[in-house]
C-alpha cells in the first residue's frame, strides 16, 4: 500500500514540474495552489500510514520475583528449568577397588550395586557424564543419560581418591571411554580438571558386560591401566595411566603420569612406545 502512495506522489510531482508553465498559463495562481494542496494532502496520508504500521506494541514490563535479590539469584530463578535437564533418575554408586587398577577383573555390570556415595561426589559425576553425552551427542534422553554412562570405579589413596567414570564410546560402537575425577580426601572437593581416559582400543562393551579388546588380546597387554608410583621420589603418590592408543593404522601404548598440586593436576611425564617394544606390557 505504501508503495502505491509513493508511486502516486512521483507521479504528481513530475506532471506538475512537466506542466508547470502551462498551468501557469491556463490555470493560474489558483489552479497551483490547487495542486500543490492535492500533493499535500497525499503526502499527508503516507505518512499517517506509514506511522500507523510502525506504532509496535510496547516492550511489556517485567516482573520479577520478590525473592530475586541478588542478580545470580535472578539468573538462578530464569534458569531454573535447565535442572530438568540434568541426570536426575541416573542412578549413581562406585564400585570400590583397590590398586594397581585391571579393569577386565572388576564386574561393571551397570546393574550391580556399588557403594553409596556422598550427595556432591554424586552430582559431579551426573555433571561429568551430563558433559560428556552432550558433547558428543551420545544420550537417549535428557533424564537418564543412560546411553552414555556404564559404572564408576572408586580408588582409594590417602591424599587422594580417584572415580574412574566408565563411559560408552559412540565410535567405534561398543567401545569404552572413561574420565577420570581426583578428589582430595581432606578438603573435600574435587581437583580443577578431569583427565580423559579413553579406553576404547583396550576393551568392549556389550550388553552390560565389559570384555577384552581384540587388540588388548594380540599384543597380550596384561599391565594395570591405573597404577600408584613415587615418580619424582619425593615420597607422595603420583598416579599412572595406560592405555593403548589406535587410529586405524598405527598402535602405540600411551603412559601418563600425573600427581596432584594445590588441587591441580599436573602432569609430570609422559611416554609413547610401540606395542611390541613396550617392556611393562607383562
Amino acid at each position: 500500500m505504501a508503495f502505491f502512495w509513493s508511486l502516486s506522489v512521483l507521479g504528481c510531482l513530475l506532471i506538475f514540474k512537466e506542466n508547470w508553465d502551462l498551468n501557469r498559463y491556463l490555470c493560474g495562481t489558483e489552479m497551483k495552489a490547487t495542486i500543490i494542496l492535492f500533493v499535500l494532502t497525499i503526502l499527508t496520508s503516507c505518512s499517517n500510514k506509514r506511522t500507523e504500521k510502525m506504532n509496535f506494541p510496547r516492550t511489556p514490563k517485567i516482573v520479577e520475583s520478590q525473592k530475586a535479590t541478588t542478580f545470580d539469584e535472578v539468573i538462578l530463578l530464569d534458569t531454573s528449568a535447565i535442572d530438568e535437564e540434568l541426570p536426575k533418575e541416573l542412578n549413581i554408586s562406585a564400585i570400590d577397588a583397590k590398586f594397581p587398577l585391571r579393569i577386565n577383573q572388576i564386574d561393571v555390570e551397570t546393574t550391580k550395586k556399588g557403594v553409596k556415595l556422598e550427595k556432591n561426589i554424586v552430582s559431579r559425576i551426573k555433571q561429568t557424564v551430563k558433559d560428556y553425552a552432550d558433547k558428543i551427542g551420545f544420550y537417549d534422553n535428557s533424564t537418564t543419560y543412560d546411553n552414555a554412562y556404564i559404572n564408576t570405579i572408586r580408588l582409594q589413596d590417602s591424599a587422594q581418591t580417584i572415580f574412574l567414570v566408565l563411559l560408552k564410546n559412540p565410535y567405534p560402537p561398543g567401545k569404552v571411554n572413561s574420565q577420570v575425577l581426583f578428589y582430595d580426601n581432606e578438603k573435600k572437593k574435587f581437583a580443577d580438571k578431569l583427565f580423559d581416559f579413553n579406553l576404547f582400543a583396550l576393551y568392549d562393551y556389550h550388553k552390560g558386560k565389559l570384555t577384552i579388546g581384540n587388540l588388548k588380546a594380540n599384543f597380550k597387554i596384561t599391565s594395570p591401566e591405573i597404577e600408584l608410583v613415587d615418580f619424582d621420589k619425593n615420597g607422595i603418590s603420583d598416579y599412572q595411566f595406560t592405555r593403548l592408543f589406535h587410529n586405524g593404522t598405527s598402535n602405540h601404548i600411551y603412559v601418563t603420569i600425573l600427581t596432584i598440586q594445590n588441587s591441580k593436576v599436573v602432569t609430570l611425564n609422559f611416554d609413547s612406545q610401540d606395542p611390541s617394544e613396550w617392556s611393562g606390557k607383562n
